[in-house]
């Protein structure tokens, strides 16, 4: 079954806590929150998720789940069901940087 869709997240790591939406289409990831925007790819393997994701700041104040960061690149696996996507984030220059992820969908493409 395909993650194709639009989905709201909610993120956190021991430093924040947010929300946001993520759209995954054809391989490809699009979404953003109130000061940061998010692109990148997926894959998935059966019920497995794999991805690459970018974060800049776009607006507002510069802070997020990593505190003051312009921007991070996170490598992302978890797992996926129907209507829930559960993973775990890492920025791989910065193994400590972490964020938990939980994504629930609103709607397939």
């Amino acid at each position: 079954m395909s993650v194709d869709g639009l989905w709201t997240i909610e993120f956190s790591s021991s430093t924040g806590f947010g929300t946001g939406v993520v759209v995954f289409a054809n391989g490809k990831i699009l979404g953003g929150d109130a000061q940061y925007h998010y692109t990148g790819t997926y894959s998935e393997a059966g019920p497995r998720l794999m991805g690459e994701v970018v974060v800049r700041h776009y607006t507002g104040p510069l802070s997020n789940v990593f505190e003051q960061v312009q921007s991070v690149r996170l490598t992302v696996e978890g797992s996926t069901s129907r209507d829930l996507i559960t993973a775990q984030g890492y920025d791989p220059t910065m193994p400590q940087r972490r964020v938990s992820l939980r994504l629930r969908r609103v709607t397939d493409t």
